[in-house]
């Protein structure tokens, strides 16, 4: 009994080893360490009204809502966030927890998610940079069972980078090259041009002049195996609160809707948001 006790305790010591030299964790801490390394040191230059005004009226007042005016310009931001999640429509919710770092100089994304499904965990990690785009979950943080890379996913995490800007870091929105088009008094439509990618998205305003879902086609699915397939993407937000310095959209999903119905496969709550490391 005794070795056996010591044979797994031993086993699970060298888990934990190989996790913390090879794991998601360990890529996730690297990239971000170096993307910090390289921002240097830049006079923070504080949003003003004036840098609204050649926006859509729905955007500025969403953005002046949200209290970007005043706050630095953003050059990164972090996010810290729990929820549940599913892998496939029918599979049970588990719970997960993620950070996330973006980087708008460099336009860089880092997404770290885990996930414990029936007394496993998972990892799962999210990489966008100018070049590519890669996505890698892992069971055990060891064991690869997902990973894509090339076009199509930086494609798809193009449209992400979008999303993450105007839900966590809306004055984000100010540092790209976005094309607003408006549809009516409750809907915009933008077009992001980033790593030479094109996305477009339909942004959906509430009447107190929150962001109340973001709609996109341009977001591949990979859910259904390593065949991707063009399916409209949507983020519903459906909770609003202070989160640090802003007034945010706190809690919200992620859909596909397939044409034989929506799958809800995520649902995260925003526990925090810095901006310029504040």
């Amino acid at each position: 009994m005794i070795r056996f006790i010591l044979v797994i305790t031993g086993l699970i010591s060298l888990i934990l080893i190989l996790r913390w030299y090879l794991g998601t964790a360990k890529f996730f801490r690297d990239k971000v360490s170096f993307e910090l390394s390289q921002l240097g040191d830049v006079k923070e230059r504080l949003i003003s009204e004036k840098d609204l005004w050649n926006l859509p009226e729905l955007l500025q007042n969403y953005l002046k809502r949200v209290g970007v005016v005043g706050q630095p310009r953003v050059r990164y931001f972090q996010v810290s966030m729990s929820g549940k999640m599913k892998l496939g429509p029918d599979k049970s919710y588990a719970p997960v927890k993620a950070k996330q770092y973006t980087f708008i100089d460099s336009g860089t994304r880092l997404f770290l998610m885990t996930m414990d499904y029936k007394w496993l965990p998972i990892s799962g990690i999210h990489y966008y940079t100018s070049k590519d785009a890669l996505m890698k979950i892992k069971l055990l943080d060891l064991f690869k069972v997902v990973d894509q890379s090339g076009e199509s996913m930086h494609k798809a995490e193009t449209v992400t980078y979008f999303n993450d800007l105007c839900i966590m870091a809306p004055g984000g929105l100010l540092e790209e090259k976005i094309t607003w088009e408006i549809i009516d008094d409750k809907r915009l439509k933008g077009t992001l041009k980033k790593h030479g990618c094109e996305v477009s998205a339909v942004l959906h305003f509430n009447r107190d002049n929150m962001l109340e879902n973001f709609v996109s086609e341009d977001r591949l699915d990979i859910s259904r195996g390593s065949e991707m397939m063009n399916v409209p993407w949507s983020t519903p937000m459906t909770s609003f609160n202070h989160v640090n310095t802003f007034y945010l959209s706190s809690i919200g999903s992620a859909v596909w809707h397939y044409p034989e119905g929506d799958f809800t496969y995520i649902y995260l709550q925003i526990e925090g948001v810095s901006v310029n490391g504040h």
